[in-house]
Parts: structure tokens; sequence; C-alpha cells
């Protein structure tokens, strides 16, 4: 249960991460999001 809530939690950041490089680098968002799911 533990390992599995880890898991979804590390997936969020990921996606955070991922919207804020988009934002930094001019990348659209759409493009990130397609990619992380």
């Amino acid at each position: 249960m533990l390992n599995k809530r880890f898991k979804t939690d590390s997936q969020r950041v990921a996606f955070l991460l991922c919207v804020n490089f988009s934002d930094l680098g001019g990348v659209p968002k759409h493009r990130i999001a397609l990619l992380t799911t």
C-alpha cells in the first residue's frame, strides 16, 4: 500500500516537473501531458 502511494506521488511530481519545464522551454503543455499519460 505504501509503495503504491509512493509510486502515484512520484508520478504526480514528475508530471509537475514536466509542466514546469514545458513552461520554461516554451513547449506546449499538451505534448508533455501526452508523453506522461
